[in-house]
C-alpha cells in the first residue's frame, strides 16, 4: 500500500470518529446531564410537595385534636358546674343538728384530723385537717356530707378521663371520690388548703363572677401525679363554703 493510500486510510478514519464518535459522546453527556438535572428537578419538587402535605396533615391533626380538646373541657366544665349545684343545695339545706354524729364509719385522731373507713365501693374519702380542730361541729359536718357522694361517682362514671372528685371547705375539709386509702399517711395533717391554687383560684378575689375555672397544671398533693382541674366556688348565700374540683391527669390528657 502506498503512502498516499495510508494517509487517504487515516484522514477518513479521523473523520469518521470525528463525525460519528464525538457527537455520540456529547449526546450522551447531555443525555446524562438532563438525567441528572431533571432528576433533581423531580426529586426537590416531590420532596416540597410532601413537605407542603406533611404541612397541611399536621395543621388539620392539630386543629381536630384542639377541637377535641375543647369539647373535653365543656363536657368536664358542665359535670363540674352539677357538681357546684349539689353542692350549694346541701349547705342550703344542712342542719348540723339533725346530723347523727354516732356513725362509726367517722373518726377522729388523736391529733384532732377526721377520716372516714370505705364500708361501701360507693362511699368516698373523707380527711378533715386538724388546722381547723377548735371550731365546733366538725364532726357533724363530716358525716353530713356524705350525702353528695352519689353526686361524685356520677361525675366519674360520666367521662373517662377525670382522676379524681372533690370538695374543699374553707376550714379545710377535702371530701375526694374515688377513695383513698392512706388519706393519713399521704396529707399533711395540719393542711391548710385555702391557700392551694385548685381552691383560691375560684374565690371572690380571683373568680367574682362565680363560675367554673381552670387551674394551671400542678402536682397534686393527693399523690396522682400532674394535672389541671376545673373548680368551681360553692356559696351560701355570699360567703364562701368551698370549691369543688374535677381533676384530670396531664398523662390522660396527652
Amino acid at each position: 500500500m502506498s503512502q498516499k493510500e495510508v494517509g487517504l486510510k487515516h484522514l477518513i478514519k479521523t473523520e469518521y470518529l470525528r463525525s460519528i464518535i464525538v457527537p455520540i459522546l456529547v449526546i450522551e453527556i447531555f443525555l446524562l446531564a438532563a438525567y441528572f438535572l431533571s432528576n433533581f428537578y423531580v426529586t426537590d419538587k416531590t420532596k416540597g410537595m410532601l413537605v407542603e402535605e406533611a404541612k397541611k396533615s399536621v395543621s388539620q391533626i392539630t386543629q381536630k385534636s384542639t377541637d377535641l380538646l375543647n369539647k373535653e373541657f365543656e363536657h368536664i366544665a358542665a359535670l363540674t358546674q352539677m357538681l357546684t349545684d349539689s353542692h350549694t343545695t346541701f349547705f342550703k339545706e344542712y342542719d348540723p343538728q339533725g346530723t347523727d354524729v354516732t356513725n362509726s364509719n367517722y373518726y377522729m385522731t388523736p391529733d384532732g384530723v377526721i377520716v372516714n373507713k370505705q364500708d361501701t365501693p360507693q362511699r368516698c374519702g373523707l380527711f378533715y385537717s386538724n388546722i381547723s380542730q377548735a371550731q365546733q361541729g366538725r364532726m357533724r359536718k363530716a358525716i353530713a356530707s356524705e350525702v353528695i357522694d352519689p353526686y361524685y361517682n356520677m361525675v366519674l362514671k360520666a367521662n373517662k378521663n377525670i382522676a379524681q372528685v372533690y370538695f374543699n371547705s374553707h376550714d379545710s375539709m377535702n371530701r375526694l371520690c374515688p377513695f383513698m386509702e392512706d388519706a393519713l399517711g399521704q396529707y399533711p395533717h395540719d393542711i391548710n388548703i385555702p391557700v392551694y391554687n385548685f381552691y383560691y383560684l375560684a374565690d371572690a378575689i380571683h373568680n367574682p363572677k362565680k363560675e367554673v375555672v381552670w387551674t394551671d397544671a400542678y402536682l397534686d398533693p393527693a399523690g396522682q401525679g400532674w394535672m389541671i382541674s376545673a373548680i368551681a366556688p360553692v356559696y351560701k348565700g355570699e360567703f364562701l363554703e368551698g370549691v369543688v374540683g374535677v381533676d384530670v391527669t396531664i398523662e390522660q390528657l396527652i
